[in-house]
């Protein structure tokens, strides 16, 4: 029991810093309406458009960092990358 007290205490003061910290997170002053401060804690991105997401699951493409493995793999290997341009997912 008193393990369980300890742990909601540390996430009770956790999120008291965090509230702090985010409340002036939109250049204003979110302590005015607590529902905009707690959406603040809990998600910070404005938006979640396909910008800002994974373009493997926007569409379809592979990521950076799997295109530059493939090319790292291609090499060690010897074979050629996939494509001869580096990044060509990203200029269509």
């Amino acid at each position: 029991m008193e393990r369980d007290a300890v742990r909601h205490a540390v996430r009770r003061a956790r999120t008291a810093r965090m509230k702090q910290r985010v409340r002036f997170y939109y250049r204003r002053d979110l302590a005015e309406n607590p529902r905009h401060w707690g959406l603040a804690l809990h998600t910070r991105a404005l938006c979640s458009g396909w910008c800002r997401g994974n373009p493997r699951r926007h569409s379809g493409r592979v990521t950076r960092q799997e295109h530059k493995a493939d090319i790292a793999l291609a090499e060690e290997l010897g074979r050629s990358p996939r494509s001869a341009r580096p990044f060509e997912h990203y200029y269509r």
